[in-house]
């Protein structure tokens, strides 16, 4: 896989990735490593924000020269009040419920120009039989090669894509570092073998309107492109890898989801050292390009729903996450909240939009509702939120008196499932019991971690950066292939660096790539 390498750009170490659009993106090594992206014909000037400077969303000041209050210890309800900024910096928050929000413009789904699948020569069934042999022998180096060997002589022949990317993936996960060199290289793998399939009519029969899972090979392919890009070692590296493959949804759900994951990593590419009680700073620029990502998320699920008031679940819980940092408009956040949970069955961050409802229902007065929203929540399987529901409900019962017990026993609940620690629960169960000691621990060792791998990260991506493939190496993802992817109110804990497991998705993959020239 060939990249487009044009002698001006050589001298500043610049790659061009050729895509159907050109110009669309460009890719730049730092010296650090680091990856620069730029839109080069598409940058979006309609966004309405006077400078890119931090802001604290949590105990947001109340003027532009007045520092920051220290992150207290606990969840009260101060992320649900926070002070308005007074600085010159508007960010637009977008509306699903106004009748504007339906004229804005989406890019359109990937619909190229339908091909039939080529022919295959004798000596491409041999290369493919050779590769099947060493997949049985899991020697997946010699099975990429014969897959190359393929791709090179057929460069649109699906399966031999798919067939080079598993093999590749496999290859990886016997790295004794643990981690996969060549995620971007496999992820752009998957993006021309989607592209292929789409061309080829595998697109599901229902076509851009399919649901999750009707997409045919098309989506299976896409969605493990997404996950494998996920697994990228550093954000800005899973930023560029979605930004190309947000290129090629055929459906409107995938478009959907590919939108809501890119203003996801986003958000996550600017927070900074996040303190003990989740206090974060976003860079207000990504934070506004996120929002924007959110509204064109449940826009296109609008439009490929099969009802009128079907939605973008975890792409409205964003959005209600802003409205309550920067507008401090629980009602309209809780309205968002409960939007999601309704309309959107799919939906699965359930257990974090309850708590989220339960929060703001707790600061608007309605105790009620909260505990009803945290019960229910506890209902379903366990998440990353479940240890903060648990500790919710510990402080509501505190407040009504309940029996202590059970106060503790949520506390302990909430503070063994790595739930922050509050000021209340400290005190409640007292700085020597066992669950606030651990989770103490736990915390510093997890602050350790963050910061040693945001230490080594760019140094450990080389293999699997855009920015740093050798130029004869570097994958292409071309419109012809050419042969060769709380602050109490905002808490996740997405594992970005782990290996992908051996799911079905990858062993379908390998099915279709190995049976389908028999």
């Amino acid at each position: 896989l060939k990249p487009t390498l044009t002698t001006e750009n050589k001298k500043n170490n610049e790659l061009q990735i050729d895509v159907e659009e050109p110009a669309l993106l460009s890719y730049k090594q730092t010296e650090k490593f680091d990856v620069i992206v730029e839109r080069e014909s598409k940058k979006d000037k309609s966004l309405p924000i006077q400078n890119s400077d931090h802001h604290e969303l949590n105990d947001m000041p109340t003027s532009s020269t007045e520092k920051s209050s220290p992150a207290k210890d606990d969840h009260d309800e101060k992320s649900l009040n926070i002070a308005a900024t007074s600085t010159t910096e508007t960010i637009t928050i977008p509306d699903p419920f106004s009748a504007n929000a339906s004229s804005t413009v989406l890019p359109p789904l990937n619909n190229p120009t339908r091909k039939p699948e080529p022919g295959v020569s004798e000596t491409c069934k041999s290369y493919m039989r050779m590769a099947d042999a060493y997949m049985d022998k899991s020697n997946y180096k010699l099975s990429a090669k014969q897959f190359a060997n393929v791709i090179k002589r057929e460069p649109d022949y699906l399966p031999a894509y798919i067939g080079y990317a598993t093999s590749l993936e496999r290859l990886g996960e016997g790295n004794n570092s643990g981690k996969n060199k060549k995620v971007g290289e496999i992820a752009l793998l998957y993006g021309n073998a989607t592209r292929l399939a789409v061309a080829q009519g595998q697109g599901g029969e229902k076509g851009a309107s399919s649901e999750r899972g009707e997409g045919g090979m098309a989506e299976v392919i896409l969605r493990r492109a997404i996950d494998v890009a996920m697994t990228a070692p550093t954000s800005n590296e899973r930023i560029q890898l979605l930004k190309v493959l947000i290129e090629l949804p055929h459906t409107f759900l995938l478009a959907a989801d590919l939108h809501y994951h890119l203003g996801k990593e986003l958000l996550r590419s600017h927070d900074t050292a996040v303190s003990k009680s989740g206090s974060s700073k976003i860079k207000s620029g990504k934070l506004a390009e996120s929002l924007v990502l959110f509204e064109k998320a449940n826009l296109y699920t609008k439009q490929g729903g099969l009802t009128p008031d079907r939605v973008h679940g975890s792409s409205l819980v964003e959005i209600g996450k802003a409205t309550i940092h920067l507008k401090n408009d629980t009602e309209k956040a809780l309205l968002l909240f409960q939007d999601a949970l309704k309309n959107d069955e799919d939906m699965v961050g359930r257990v974090e939009a309850m708590l989220l409802s339960g929060r703001a229902q707790k600061a608007l007065g309605d105790i009620n509702e909260a505990t009803h929203s945290f019960m229910s929540a506890l209902q379903l399987p366990p998440s990353d939120s479940t240890g903060e529901i648990h500790v919710e409900l510990a402080r509501i019962l505190q407040l009504q008196e309940a029996g202590k017990d059970e106060i503790q026993r949520h506390y302990v609940l909430g503070l063994d499932m790595d739930a922050s620690l509050t000021s209340d629960a400290s005190e409640f169960l007292g700085r020597n019991h066992a669950s606030v000691v651990s989770n103490i621990q736990r915390a510093q060792q997890k602050e350790y971690d963050e910061a040693y791998a945001s230490k080594v990260g760019s140094s450990n991506s080389r293999g699997g950066s855009l920015g740093s493939y050798p130029n004869d190496k570097k994958p292409v993802l071309s419109s012809k292939s050419k042969g060769g992817t709380d602050d109490g109110i905002a808490t996740t804990n997405d594992k970005h660096q782990m290996p992908l497991k051996n799911d079905e998705s990858l062993g379908l993959l390998e099915q279709f790539a190995t049976e389908a020239f028999h």
